[in-house]
């Protein structure tokens, strides 16, 4: 491995390799923290709380009252939100609302569908040698769920092709999973179900981590495609020390070998 690399995959870094290597070897490599956004903020204290509400249930078997859930959301939120960094369009209030009015939705609408059995899970397995560790947002007798929350829903197709999602069901020994998706544009949450076949997903696990393993042994990390979505000052939170400070880098060569007439290659092909 790679000096920096950490002895462990977790379905967030594949993802991020899979996305922008050089963004991975940013956060993991150089262990440069990207500004906190506002959104990841919000995904993370609305996942604090939901772990509450159903810790909650599988203790009591009932569900929390929506105030006794204000009074936790407010709490998360009121700690979490001291280290937001970039707010972007939101405030701290516009969140704890949009925050609220999402869980209430949650416990009227999705909750009392739930039987949870554990949330939360900490998982490490090992796949092809290499360690790959994460955590179960929920875990029902013969299913999965991953909370997302999100500005679009995901598609059915989304949720058919998430690996992460994909990963929970191999760990659980199970092939439904779902996606609960949080929508704080829309207000709304749906639950999206998908069927995994575990064993053809782990042989596209295997052949992944062997390929982005060797990349991290080799210490090469490329960036994305320019015209990626997320090769943006708005969207990576290394685009100042990447793509922007590349703009204005000094000392690059070009040296002009040809240009015009016909391309060599092609003549020798013809002379062959």
């Amino acid at each position: 491995m790679t000096d920096g690399c950490p002895d462990h995959l977790s379905v967030s870094q594949i993802s991020m390799l899979m996305r922008c290597p050089m963004q991975y070897e940013w956060r993991y490599i150089k262990g440069v923290k990207a500004p906190y956004p506002v959104a990841l903020a919000q995904g993370n204290a609305m996942h604090r709380v939901l772990q509450s509400v159903n810790s909650y249930f599988m203790l009591k078997k009932k569900w929390l009252k929506e105030a006794d859930v204000a009074d936790i959301w407010r709490t998360v939120w009121g700690e979490t939100q001291k280290e937001v960094e970039d707010w972007g369009e939101e405030s701290q209030e516009s969140v704890l609302v949009s925050g609220f009015d999402l869980l209430r939705t949650y416990l009227r609408e999705v909750a009392g569908e739930t039987v949870p059995v554990a949330c939360e899970e900490f998982f490490d397995v090992k796949i092809n040698g290499e360690s790959v560790i994460g955590y179960i947002d929920l875990v029902e007798k013969d299913s999965v769920s991953d909370y997302k929350v999100v500005g679009r829903t995901p598609s059915q197709k989304d949720v058919e092709n998430h690996m992460q999602l994909a990963l929970y069901c191999i760990v659980k020994q199970v092939k439904l999973g779902q996606i609960i998706a949080l929508n704080k544009k829309k207000q709304e949450v749906t639950v999206i179900p998908a069927k995994f076949n575990c064993k053809e997903w782990l042989g596209w696990f295997g052949d992944i981590i062997d390929r982005y393993a060797a990349m991290r042994k080799a210490g090469v990390f490329p960036p994305c495609q320019p015209d990626s979505w997320m090769c943006s000052e708005k969207f990576c939170g290394y685009y100042k020390q990447c793509r922007g400070a590349s703009r204005k880098k000094k000392g690059v060569r070009i040296q002009y070998v040809q240009i015009g007439g016909v391309d060599p290659r092609k003549a020798e092909v013809e002379d062959e």
